[in-house]
């Protein structure tokens, strides 16, 4: 008997549903006490999800009893109805972001406006995340959206000062000009409050961490995504690379910096930087500089 024949038997495909249905139903239960579920979540956990992406007839179900990372805890997971229990006012949107491991995701630049108004974000590490949320894009009448695509305000009042947008526009044309074979664009954003700069990728494209992925298992496609970096008009940073465009004998302490920020932004999405040397030399030598002040 072949396998094929098996897995387009009436008879067979009954007997799975009914055993996955009877499965869920023991799981439902289970996940009442959460310190009895985390017991299953932490061995079969990972490829529980697959079952999201992979049966669409149960997609929802299994949604329902995974469990995910989040801003809301340092420790404890939530499920997706918990998430939108604890919407903000005017929230439509499950947001989330995807990386290698948590604690480098809590600490992600994309993610300080969203912190500052107090949005919950998903934290997804496992490589079947990336595939889920592509076939998962709504969940009981809630977008789940990446949060570079987030279409909600996250502008919130500002009292700090703020660079001079005619020096800012140079600044980000000079930079545009700096890393044309490393980024697409580079523009403002109201999105960062601590972090000088950001990376992130066009709304719609495959994000970094997913074409990290593919390139470490060869699967890399002509679709690379193309990446903007974003600056953070309030930093003091960018504030004074900015006053010092008019300076032409600060520009190759400028150029410097920016390329320094790029690498910066690059690191903080786990990216490798282009010359690890000069990434070295330069930030020991800015280190020794303002020590010795």
């Amino acid at each position: 008997i072949s396998r094929e024949m098996l897995q387009q038997n009436a008879l067979i495909a009954k007997i799975r549903s009914g055993t996955v249905s009877r499965i869920l139903k023991e799981l439902k239960k289970r996940a009442e006490d959460y310190d009895d579920y985390m017991k299953f979540w932490k061995n079969f956990g990972m490829a529980f999800k697959e079952g999201i992406y992979e049966d669409p007839a149960n997609r929802v179900e299994i949604a329902e009893l995974s469990r995910f990372y989040s801003t809301y805890s340092e420790d404890k997971l939530t499920s997706l109805d918990e998430y939108i229990s604890r919407v903000k006012e005017g929230q439509t949107t499950i947001y989330y972001i995807t990386g290698d491991d948590i604690p480098t995701l809590r600490n992600n630049p994309q993610l300080e406006a969203f912190k500052e108004k107090g949005l919950e974000v998903l934290l997804l590490t496992d490589p079947i995340d990336e595939f889920w949320v592509q076939t998962l894009t709504n969940f009981k009448g809630y977008p789940i959206k990446h949060v570079s695509q987030a279409d909600v305000d996250l502008k919130f009042e500002r009292k700090e000062p703020k660079a001079d947008e005619g020096s800012l526009k140079k600044l980000t044309d000079f930079m545009a000009e700096l890393f044309k074979n490393e980024v697409g664009k580079v523009v403002p954003t109201e999105k960062l409050t601590k972090s000088p700069v950001s990376l992130t990728v066009e709304n719609g494209q495959m994000s970094i961490h997913l074409e990290r992925l593919m390139r470490n298992h060869q699967q890399q496609t002509a679709f690379a995504s193309s990446r903007i970096l974003e600056v953070n008009p309030y930093h003091p940073l960018i504030i004074k690379l900015a006053d010092s465009m008019f300076d032409d004998k600060e520009r190759p302490t400028v150029e410097e910096v920016c390329r320094l920020l790029l690498d910066q932004a690059k690191i903080a999405e786990g990216e490798a930087i282009s010359d690890s040397s000069f990434f070295s030399e330069k930030l020991s030598d800015y280190i020794l500089r303002g020590w010795n002040k």
